[in-house]
């Protein structure tokens, strides 16, 4: 009888579904994105030619109390068209408000430099080896997916919710707080679409995962220490990549939301854009068209200055090319606000 327990336990032990852990889920999420975001067409892909448009729109009241009285907007757009390698190493040519600028990235340096002032500035680069796009892509997932692994969280979850008539798995995340009573209640004067967008690195994240595909449906972030809530929804309609998403939350107590609208071709990227405002009447529009290419043209990334261009630091030449937008940061260096810390 021993003999015979033991051998079905033998038999049908591989045919067991393993339990079904937070951690087990997530990483089946990761690996379906790597999958079906970013299939292997990807890996052919050797550089990207990239063109679009970027505007910002920020009233005088939302950027410092010394102007809280003062009416209008401090606007300013620029155009881009250029090329990248997966490596980082890239050529742009940016045309608009800020003038007409060159931003080069080699193996080893890189090169910024401004026509309008013919000057330039050379830095050390932080390049990689990667070779195609495929490789890129599932990079950039698994440094978010390692954060996960990190140890740094706990996990719980909900075999089943339902969220847009998908069936969903529900996994939360949270890191301990650093100690109670941190919330920074201080309001903000810019809110930065990319703190709505890091829900990878510390507080609470919730995961709304399909069953049948593993693909994320829903992702609600909050981290009390920085006083940040928001939420990213995805829509992928009959395909499993995503065909828009939206984004919407607060932080440091200003409420924003925006959209993004995805284009693909057989598949492949092809374009973006993206709007973003928030309670400050703060605006962000941006849009790019991409043409992933299998060769690299190696003449499209050199990029040498005039031999008559000055040399000037990083700092002092991004501070000149900001003081050519328009004239209305001049008059804002002059109400004392410090440039170098805009951002949105």
């Amino acid at each position: 009888m021993k003999k015979t327990i033991l051998f079905l336990l033998l038999f049908f032990t591989p045919f067991i579904a393993k339990a079904e852990t937070p951690q087990r889920i997530l990483d089946k999420m990761f690996n379906s994105i790597k999958a079906n975001w970013f299939p292997r067409q990807y890996s052919k892909f050797k550089s990207l030619e990239l063109s679009g448009d970027m505007s910002i729109t920020v009233p005088y009241s939302s950027v410092s109390r010394r102007l809280k009285y003062v009416q209008g907007d401090l606007s300013f757009s620029f155009s881009f068209s250029g090329v990248l390698q997966p490596s980082g190493v890239c050529k742009f040519n940016m045309q608009g408000d800020f003038g007409n600028v060159v931003y080069c990235v080699t193996p080893t340096k890189t090169i910024t430099y401004s026509e309008d002032f013919n000057a330039y500035s050379i830095s050390d680069s932080n390049t990689s080896n990667l070779n195609n796009f495929k490789s890129y892509f599932v990079k950039k997932v698994n440094l978010i997916k390692e954060n996960f692994e990190s140890g740094r969280w706990n996990f719980q979850i909900i075999n089943n919710v339902v969220l847009g008539g998908d069936n969903c798995y529900k996994i939360t995340a949270f890191t301990p707080p650093k100690k109670e009573g941190t919330r920074r209640n201080k309001r903000s004067n810019v809110i930065k679409l990319k703190d709505l967008l890091t829900f990878y690195k510390r507080g609470k994240v919730v995961f709304f995962i399909r069953k049948k595909d593993f693909l994320p449906l829903r992702i609600e972030y909050s981290n009390d220490e920085q006083n940040i809530d928001s939420t990213i929804t995805f829509f992928y309609g009959n395909q499993k990549q995503p065909a828009s998403m939206y984004v919407e939350g607060t932080a440091a107590n200003v409420s924003g939301r925006g959209d993004a609208s995805i284009g693909y071709n057989n598949q492949i990227l092809s374009y973006i854009q993206l709007s973003f405002s928030n309670a400050l009447n703060q605006s962000y529009n941006f849009s790019a068209n991409f043409n992933f290419k299998p060769d690299v043209d190696k003449s499209e990334f050199t990029f040498l200055p005039p031999v008559d261009a000055q040399a000037m630091g990083r700092e002092n030449l991004k501070l000149l090319i900001l003081s050519n937008v328009a004239g209305t940061l001049l008059r804002m260096q002059q109400a004392g606000i410090n440039i170098k810390t805009l951002k949105f």
